[in-house]
């Protein structure tokens, strides 16, 4: 049996109430052409159910344009990965921040060299892992201003390699809010480029996660900097391999 949509017109279609929208089959969702769906208003966008909203052809998708900022939150968690891909940057950048925040890590990672600084910002912790590395540097090549706003919550969620990936372009309150098990993915590059605001931002329970490697391979400029709260933390392996470097007012804070 056809469906009932592909037999009418975009008037007709357009005509269809909010009652009538959310009963469509998912056949009929399905069938929606893309100038049916570009002439759905707001209210009939937001009306259709989150069973259905999987069911619409990613030709449609894209047809919905700035309408797609009407699909509720509860929709958006079920957009397929091909539908997903289909959203046009505009699109994208349309998404509100309960959007965002509905988003999957897996719909995240599709999405997120297009998701503008201000969106970037939304994310919550639990979506974290969806800025893969590839994500990452998806975001980077853009905008590497654009992982500024990535938030101090999603931060401390990081592992070590999505840390790695962050490079040089992470802030003295990223820094700050990194756990013992992302501060090891801090480069010896980063360590060594970081400002001595940045450095010092890095809490004493960081500092002594950080491995022989990282500390052994600070320059001695960067040494310098450290803080007599960083320096009370570090551990005995640690001063070991950083102690050339330290200056002579410097050693007074050590506790190993």
């Amino acid at each position: 049996m056809s469906s009932i949509i592909s037999s009418m017109s975009v008037a007709q279609v357009s005509a269809l109430t909010a009652k009538q929208i959310s009963s469509l089959a998912t056949s009929d969702i399905n069938a929606l052409s893309a100038a049916q769906a570009a002439g759905l208003s707001s209210v009939q966008v937001a009306a259709i159910s989150v069973a259905d909203v999987a069911y619409i052809s990613t030709a449609a998708i894209t047809a919905l344009a700035g309408e797609i900022s009407n699909l509720s939150a509860a929709d958006v968690p079920h957009l397929t990965n091909a539908q997903v891909s289909a959203l046009s940057s505009v699109q994208i950048q349309d998404l509100g921040s309960l959007q965002v925040q509905a988003l999957t890590t897996s719909q995240v990672a599709t999405l997120a060299s297009s998701l503008s600084a201000t969106q970037i910002g939304h994310l919550a912790a639990t979506q974290a892992s969806g800025l893969t590395t590839t994500a990452l540097a998806a975001v980077a090549a853009v905008s590497t201003a654009t992982l500024a706003s990535i938030s101090t919550k999603v931060v401390a969620a990081f592992t070590s390699v999505q840390v790695a990936a962050l490079g040089t372009n992470i802030t003295s309150l990223q820094l700050g809010a990194l756990t013992a098990g992302g501060v090891t993915g801090l480069a010896t590059a980063t360590l060594n480029g970081l400002s001595s605001v940045n450095l010092n931002a890095i809490s004493a329970k960081d500092i002594s996660a950080l491995t022989t490697a990282q500390i052994s391979n600070l320059a001695t400029a960067q040494a310098q900097l450290l803080s007599s709260t960083q320096l009370a933390a570090l551990t005995y392996s640690q001063v070991s391999a950083l102690v050339g470097e330290l200056a002579t007012s410097q050693i007074q804070y050590l506790t190993v």
